[in-house]
């Protein structure tokens, strides 16, 4: 379901998605997979494969952004990359940081991961094709890589909010009602 519903996304005009759901229901792993089908189309389902790329229109440039729980070595988000993604089809360099943050593919997609206890001006840079917060941002994050995204792309937000998150409702859910850039999964 959750594929089919970020499927439909890709081609319409939304560019933020919030995936607000408990733990322990496989957003992280789920929002992996996806993004392995992305990155190589040839291991994806043909329904998924025909449409991400013909409407991929960003930039090939993904930021993945979580606790430093999440990206650590045995953290949700390494685990889901060793599980989902073919070991031979990308490298991995943990770039002065103790678990590794820089992910380059063979279909040119480069990946990078934060943590949001890292300065919010290191989240500041390049553009972005894709930024996923696994787990809600501090707003101060969200706001360093909003810019990221100005040469086009999306921002996706697989989470459980449960501290620090109240300007996510205040700041996108409250204000998505009739926004058709902005849609929520939940």
């Amino acid at each position: 379901m959750y594929a089919e519903i970020c499927f439909s996304l890709v081609r319409s005009q939304i560019r933020t998605v919030l995936f607000i759901a408990p733990n322990a229901v496989g957003k992280t792993y789920a929002t992996i997979a996806l993004l392995g089908w992305t990155m190589w189309p040839e291991l994806s389902p043909e329904w998924f494969r025909k449409a991400i790329h013909a409407k991929w229109r960003f930039p090939k440039r993904v930021r993945i952004c979580s606790t430093a729980e999440e990206v650590s070595e045995a953290g949700s988000l390494q685990t889901a990359i060793k599980a989902l993604w073919p070991a031979k089809k990308y490298t991995a360099e943990k770039q002065r940081k103790p678990y590794p943050s820089f992910f380059k593919t063979d279909s040119v997609y480069l990946v990078d991961l934060m943590t949001y206890d890292q300065d919010e001006s290191e989240f500041e840079g390049g553009d972005r094709g894709l930024i996923i917060f696994n787990e809600p941002p501090p707003k101060k994050v969200y706001t360093a890589c909003v810019a990221r995204t100005r040469m086009g792309g999306m921002m996706v937000f697989p989470g459980t909010p449960l501290y620090d998150a109240a300007w996510i409702k205040d700041d996108l859910l409250d204000k998505s009602s009739g926004n058709p850039t902005v849609a929520h999964i939940t």
